[in-house]
């Protein structure tokens, strides 16, 4: 096994959030409705960025409260105030609405890939932090090394996409945090018959689990406490009521 210890998030999350900053205030049912605004915010979702101005009182926020309530695509609240001009207190709250699993793959002792996952920040399903980590050490060229001497680490359980992405990419070990039962591949992988010798580039790494487990937990707790409901705050309580118990 690799000697790295990895810390699988930002060193900007030690930053202590205020949670009451990430929640929406809810649409008031008095409010007046302004269709054309509404409108144009939703044309808006075609540009990189949408700017609101107007003067204190004007609605500003009840307007966008409205919008996120009628839109379709996930969203993320932060209200900031003049100590947020500081990037890593920004960008510990910029990531506070995604689940906080991270990934880095490492190749002879050095993060070659580093991902955190982002279904919230793109809207999109298909971005699991191991998947774009794993992506981002595949995009390298040259390839720093031999492929079978990298290791994806990742404070949780791989699931299957995230797996095979692991062995179409040709890394040597995967190594995880803590166990995720409702979706984790591990030992479905290990069930697996396979014939080296129909595709023998295409080997299963060899996988170990409970690294920083504690650490790992202790995100999704941190996550569970910032967060009141959804299903992706039902799914991380199934990851942090393991405690602190052994892998």
């Amino acid at each position: 096994m690799t000697t790295v210890r990895c810390r699988f998030y930002n060193c900007a999350m030690s930053t202590p959030i205020l949670a009451t900053k990430l929640y929406r205030p809810p649409p008031r049912p008095e409010v007046v409705h302004r269709p054309r605004l509404l409108t144009r915010l939703h044309a808006g979702l075609q540009r990189k960025l949408t700017l609101i101005s107007a003067p204190a009182g004007f609605g500003k926020t009840t307007l966008v409260s409205a919008w996120i309530a009628e839109c379709p695509h996930p969203s993320a609240w932060l209200t900031l105030d003049d100590r947020d001009n500081d990037p890593p207190r920004f960008l510990s709250y910029l990531v506070a609405g995604e689940l906080l699993i991270g990934a880095v793959v490492v190749l002879n002792r050095q993060v070659i890939a580093a991902a955190h996952t982002r279904e919230k920040t793109e809207g999109r399903l298909l971005v699991h932090a191991d998947f774009l980590a794993l992506e981002a050490a595949d995009r390298l060229r040259p390839f720093p090394g031999r492929r079978r001497d990298a290791a994806l680490f990742v404070n949780l359980e791989p699931c299957l996409m995230c797996f095979g992405a692991a062995m179409s990419c040709c890394v040597g070990a995967v190594y995880y945090g803590v166990e995720s039962p409702g979706d984790g591949a591990v030992a479905l992988v290990r069930t697996w018959q396979k014939r080296d010798s129909d595709f023998p580039a295409y080997q299963i790494p060899f996988t170990q689990g409970g690294i920083l487990r504690d650490d790992s937990i202790a995100l999704f707790q941190r996550y569970v406490a910032q967060h009141r409901s959804g299903a992706m705050w039902e799914w991380a309580k199934t990851i942090a009521s393991q405690g602190n118990t052994s892998a």
